[in-house]
């Protein structure tokens, strides 16, 4: 089975180069496809992305896809291109589903939204810490819970994960009413 691994570039890649460069190498080594999801254009991640070491197989970029298909994108006083979410925000989602992305890593919330059970990956918010150290763990630096579904079997796995143990809950229960025979339960991380 080749994975198809989606990952966002600013704020998960680049905050933690080390890891994902390792991470990268693993998985293209190994047949695997490692799809840079971003919003900046393609020619300034490239110039970023070429000091970190991080390898690749696919890139995808939201502001030149919306360009090509003529999308209106403004950009600010700082260059950094701007539209409207409702064009912005499915885009990610968009692109998983027409590629089979199993998994995508990225660092907002805003998208999770978008990844619906029809849509097929699996969203993973990755939460940032302050100083990450070489071998880090980022789900141990905070408070956090996961919500974890058990299937027929007595399988395990954890289908989200929250800072809040109130939104953790709500996220459960939401799962619970859809009525699948799978039971849902919310368990702190540290």
């Amino acid at each position: 089975m080749t994975l198809r691994v989606g990952i966002d570039f600013h704020g998960v890649m680049d905050t933690y180069p080390e890891f994902f460069k390792e991470f990268s190498r693993m998985l293209v080594d190994n047949g695997h496809e490692v799809h840079i999801i971003t919003g900046s254009r393609k020619e300034l991640s490239m110039k970023e992305l070429e000091k970190t070491g991080i390898v690749w197989t696919h890139f995808f970029s939201i502001t030149d896809y919306h360009e090509k298909i003529g999308t209106e994108i403004i950009d600010d006083s700082k260059g950094d291109p701007h539209m409207p979410a409702k064009f912005w925000n499915p885009t990610k989602s968009e692109y998983c589903a027409k590629h089979g992305i199993q998994m995508l890593l990225d660092d907002s919330p805003v998208y999770g939204k978008f990844f619906t059970e029809e849509i097929g990956t699996i969203y993973a918010q990755v939460l940032r810490i302050k100083k990450p150290k070489s071998n880090f763990n980022p789900r141990a630096s905070i408070s956090s819970w996961d919500v974890v579904r058990m299937d027929d079997n007595g399988n395990t796995s954890i289908v989200a994960n929250y800072t809040s143990k109130e939104e953790a809950i709500k996220k459960a229960n939401e799962l619970k009413a859809r009525g699948h025979k799978q039971t849902y339960s919310v368990e702190k991380i540290r």
